[in-house]
């Protein structure tokens, strides 16, 4: 005869809820009061995932920080740092996200911008393409959307060849995951190099750099899984468009590109 046993059934379920795949995301906050809630509430959404937030306000003048304040207190897995003066870029700020987070316990780590809207499976999805291997990262395309209505799918080649990391990323950043052993080892250079780094302006090149010159895998998906919301506050935004052109023609006449490599 087979007795149920609650006090095994009781470890089974919690075997089950610890098998989700924990996930820290960093995201970079600045004047982003009227996008930010919305993009939280889709980190938030993540199905099949265990996920938690650490965000970096880089001293918004909007109401940027009241915002974040009240999704502060009113989530215990979303940790809100304000910075009494700005860092000067998106990427700096997410350098020091990637320095200063504590990734103990978590299986990978995110990037978010603060404008997109993620699609419930994005994380999950995403994790399935890794076989558990905690080494690699992986970047995806994303649907560019416009005001206008306007959509385009944005990809990025899986062909590598074996310099061509040195003059192109992986893709934007916010689709980015990465294996805990990855993001550890890019905190420990990063941490070791701050003045080498401190210039540097795409967190996600580097990021990308740094992998591929470690011979350490990269994953390219060509689904999307985000709303990748284009407007007049981009950072650099969708390749193609009018404001994604001219930052980097200006970035190339200032001497950038010789100066990161």
């Amino acid at each position: 005869m087979t007795f149920f046993n609650p006090l095994g059934a009781l470890l089974l379920i919690t075997d089950l809820i610890k098998a989700k795949p924990t996930v820290l995301v960093l995201l970079a906050s600045y004047n982003g009061a009227r996008w930010i809630e919305t993009q939280v509430a889709s980190i938030l959404n993540q199905v099949d995932v265990d996920v938690s937030i650490i965000i970096s306000d880089d001293h918004s003048n909007d109401c940027s920080q009241e915002i974040l304040k009240k999704l502060d207190r009113a989530n215990d897995n979303i940790n809100v740092v304000f910075h009494e003066h700005g860092s000067g870029s998106a990427g700096q700020n997410f350098i020091w996200l990637i320095t200063h987070s504590d990734f103990t316990g978590f299986d990978y780590v995110a990037f978010s911008d603060q404008d997109d809207v993620w699609y419930p499976e994005k994380l999950a999805c995403g994790i399935g393409k890794f076989a558990d291997d905690f080494e690699s990262g992986y970047s995806s395309s994303v649907n560019a959307c416009w005001p206008n209505g306007k959509n385009k799918i944005l990809t990025q080649s899986n062909l590598l060849r074996s310099a061509d990391f040195l003059f192109e990323g992986a893709g934007q950043g916010c689709t980015f995951i990465l294996g805990h052993k990855l993001v550890t080892r890019v905190q420990v250079f990063c941490t070791a190099n701050r003045e080498l780094v401190a210039n540097f302006y795409y967190h996600d090149w580097l990021v990308y750099l740094l992998t591929r010159s470690w011979g350490l895998a990269w994953i390219f998906d060509d689904r999307s899984f985000m709303d990748y919301r284009q407007h007049g506050f981009n950072d650099t935004g969708a390749r193609g468009s009018l404001g994604a052109v001219s930052a980097r023609l200006k970035l190339i006449s200032e001497g950038w590109y010789k100066e990161q490599i």
